[in-house]
């Protein structure tokens, strides 16, 4: 009974120094890679997770440091590839619904309904985006800037506004699911 208990405790104590002393460098090397703050600290967080998972098979004699390190290069890697390919897949999208746009702006009564549909849809998209979103899709999208003029105006890196676009156009997309599914039939 005291040997397990002990073994937890000793392991708690380990992860809280572990935590303690090396969390932010894993927030730091995550925002070196990701240049976003608010997402290098989901990483970090989540470095701490899998920690915490795997404290039985960790061994906390040694330093923790090199294994967290190579946990957060990775996770960052991982989101980097994918934000690329997200980034292909929306430019793609984005010209499906400027598409759309433009040829329900030509059409005729039946596609003034259309028309006012997707309007909805996408004020209710617009409402899911955070303010800070939904300002740097107006200004990119709607406003026609350029992702260095709306990181100045929003006084923040390129790559978050990158980042702020692919959070959007993901919205849109799960909005425009259903709505698009009827013209790619």
């Amino acid at each position: 009974m005291g040997d397990k208990s002990d073994k937890d405790k000793w392991l708690a104590g380990q992860f809280d120094n572990a935590f303690k002393e090396h969390y932010h460098k894993v927030r730091y090397l995550a925002t070196h890679f990701l240049k976003e703050q608010e997402q290098a600290e989901n990483i970090a967080q989540d470095v701490f997770m899998g920690l915490w998972e795997k404290r039985y098979e960790v061994d906390f004699a040694k330093s923790v440091l090199p294994w967290l390190v190579t946990v957060t290069r990775n996770k960052c890697l991982n989101i980097i590839k994918n934000y690329k390919v997200q980034q292909k897949y929306q430019e793609r999208s984005y010209n499906v619904i400027m598409d759309l746009r433009a040829d329900l702006a030509k059409s005729s009564s039946e596609s003034m309904l259309l028309n006012k549909e997707a309007e909805v849809l996408l004020t209710e998209a617009m409402e899911k985006m955070t303010p800070s979103m939904k300002e740097t899709f107006l200004l990119c999208r709607f406003k026609e800037k350029k992702y260095e003029e709306a990181a100045k105006i929003q006084n923040v890196s390129v790559k978050t506004i990158e980042y702020r676009i692919m959070c959007a156009l993901k919205i849109l997309r799960k909005e425009f699911k259903d709505f698009l599914g009827m013209f790619l039939v």
